[in-house]
């Protein structure tokens, strides 16, 4: 059986420096907590205009972000992925789940089948 190994990444030490700052702070800009979040800012800026997320501002101009309390809403997130592409159409009286589909239909409509 062989023994797992090791392997050592060269990481530039700005970015080192960078992570292990972030991971000590429990603070974070929007910007810093949109990119945790892997989502834009304006969707870290409804949270908060939603009363999702609490914007604390110790000065102006400067917004900070509890970490802690973002974690906790995204963990408490009910919101399920869309799955599909596009939006709902709707043609005569009849919803079509997909623009493809709507195409498909309004050419064969047009055809007479």
């Amino acid at each position: 059986m062989m023994e797992p190994t090791a392997q050592l990444v060269a990481v530039p030490m700005a970015d080192l420096q960078q992570l292990i700052t972030s991971a000590a702070s429990p603070w974070m800009s929007i910007d810093k907590a949109a990119a945790y979040c892997d989502v834009s800012r304006d969707s870290i800026e409804k949270a908060i205009t939603s009363g999702k997320l609490t914007a604390h501002r110790l000065v102006k101009g400067r917004v900070l972000i509890d970490r802690r309390e973002l974690d906790s809403v995204i963990r408490s997130s009910t919101a399920t992925p869309r799955t599909g592409r596009g939006r709902g159409v709707k043609i005569g009286n009849r919803d079509v789940t997909s623009i493809a589909t709507a195409g498909v239909q309004i050419r064969q409509s047009k055809q007479g089948t």
